[in-house]
C-alpha cells in the first residue's frame, strides 16, 4: 500500500483554521477504495475518534457532483461539516468534507469530490 504524508489544503477543523496533518494509504479491493489513516498532528476527527472509540473503522466516503450543496443539504438536516480541505496534485484537485452522522447513523461520512487534470 502506497502511503503519502498529507497536508491538506484550505484546512478547516470544527469550524477554525485546521492544522492537521496525516500518512494516507490507499488499497482497493475490485472497485472499493480502502484508505488507511494514521494521524501525525491535530487536532483533528481522527484525534476524537481514537479517544472514544480506538483503533477501526471510521468512515463512509461518498463522491458528490457539488460539493458545496452536499455540504449545505446535511448542514439542514443536523448533520454539518466537522473537518474539511482538499488537494490539487497532478492527477486531480479535490476537496473532502466529514460530516458529523455518526449520532444518527453510527459512523462518519465524508463527502468527496475529485475532478482529474
Amino acid at each position: 500500500m502506497p502511503i503519502d504524508h498529507n497536508i491538506s489544503l484550505n484546512r478547516n477543523y470544527r469550524g477554525e483554521p485546521g492544522k492537521f496533518e496525516m500518512y494516507l494509504g490507499w488499497w482497493r479491493w475490485g472497485t472499493v477504495p480502502i484508505e488507511w489513516i494514521e494521524r501525525i498532528t491535530g487536532p483533528s476527527i481522527y484525534d476524537e475518534h481514537l479517544e472514544r472509540r480506538g483503533e477501526g473503522f471510521h468512515h463512509l466516503g461518498l463522491e458528490v457532483k457539488d460539493m458545496d450543496e452536499g455540504i449545505k443539504l446535511l448542514d439542514v438536516r443536523g448533520a454539518p461539516a466537522s473537518q474539511t480541505g482538499g488537494w490539487d496534485n497532478p492527477r486531480a484537485i479535490g476537496r473532502f468534507a466529514y460530516l458529523d452522522t455518526e449520532p444518527v447513523g453510527g459512523v462518519v461520512a465524508e463527502l468527496i469530490w475529485n475532478q482529474p487534470k
